[in-house]
């Protein structure tokens, strides 16, 4: 109703999509935040009405702008992880793009309707969702942060789709690319959800991979590549590089981080609860990055996760 006021479009993204369309029943998906794509152009129309609906800028990153309850600041506990008594934030995008490992992959122009109209607008299509949950799937996957409920997610909305959906999907090309990461999520889902990818859809795409990302990405169990497994990797992801160059781009910005992506990890870091009981942040980058060779220390959220896990046991 706001945006509508302020003649602001937005798309509602991902889990509230799913629930547009009756994929979950309502507080069944568990969902920390709701994520919302809006023209570049609308950013300041659109912060504006987020502050009708009681919300307030809180940090951004070069992905997108955190809105948070204007009551937050109140609140003194937060549940880790997805949990009822948490405050929803509000994630405001204006691209959808995905480092992969180092170039982006930006599928925004397949996700803005072409008439977009003021207020909440739905995806263009059911093959536009799918895309944009394999494209945050892929990004997952390639960090080592992948969580099962993605790959549900895809296996529920490929129940749904007709074989002309699959069909736009494969023939999608964002900025004229080639669909060269689509495969491994999708294979990763039938990994877990069997049959629920066409056979054929997945041997076209497979066509597409890389022959080094098809060949380690056959092996990839979700343990691997999720925040179960507890190991910080030096070069997380480095076999989705196409090129040696991209591999040593890629390999650089981890050992020498700009100072930006540094303090990007620090804003971040600061909002997941408990983190400040775990002095890695907190260390300057050489002396992780000697940690990672020598100690092999764990990583943090999976830390947190095991600690708040052991909390919570009777």
């Amino acid at each position: 109703m706001h945006a509508r006021g302020a003649g602001v479009a937005l798309v509602a993204l991902k889990g509230a999509a799913l629930l547009a369309v009756d994929l979950y029943s309502t507080g069944e998906r568990p969902m920390g935040d709701i994520d919302l794509l809006v023209r570049a152009l609308d950013t300041q129309a659109n912060s504006r009405v987020l502050e009708g609906c009681g919300y307030s800028a809180a940090f951004s990153t070069r992905r997108h702008e955190v809105f948070q309850p204007l009551n937050m600041k109140v609140l003194t506990t937060c549940r880790l992880g997805e949990h009822i008594e948490n405050p929803i934030t509000i994630e405001v995008h204006t691209k959808i793009a995905e480092r992969l490992p180092v170039n982006p992959v930006d599928i925004t122009g397949l996700l803005l309707p072409g008439a977009a109209h003021a207020g909440l607008n739905a995806y263009p299509s059911a093959a536009s969702l799918m895309m944009h949950l394999l494209l945050h799937a892929a990004g997952n996957i390639r960090a080592r942060a992948l969580r099962l409920i993605q790959l549900h997610d895809v296996s529920l909305l490929a129940a749904r789709l007709a074989s002309d959906d699959w069909e736009e999907l494969v023939a999608m090309r964002p900025d004229g690319h080639a669909l060269w990461w689509v495969w491994v999520p999708l294979m990763l889902t039938t990994r877990y959800y069997p049959a629920s990818i066409p056979s054929e859809v997945l041997a076209r795409l497979r066509l597409e991979c890389p022959w080094l990302l098809r060949t380690l990405a056959q092996r990839y169990r979700l343990a691997d590549v999720s925040w179960s497994n507890i190991r910080i990797a030096a070069f997380p992801g480095v076999e989705w590089s196409r090129s040696g160059w991209e591999a040593l781009a890629f390999m650089s910005s981890r050992i020498s981080p700009r100072t930006e992506a540094l303090s990007e990890l620090k804003e971040g870091a600061a909002h997941i609860p408990g983190s400040s009981s775990i002095p890695w942040y907190g260390i300057p980058h050489a002396a992780r990055i000697l940690r990672w060779i020598f100690l092999k220390p764990p990583r943090v959220q999976t830390l947190l996760s095991v600690r708040a896990a052991l909390a919570s046991a009777p």
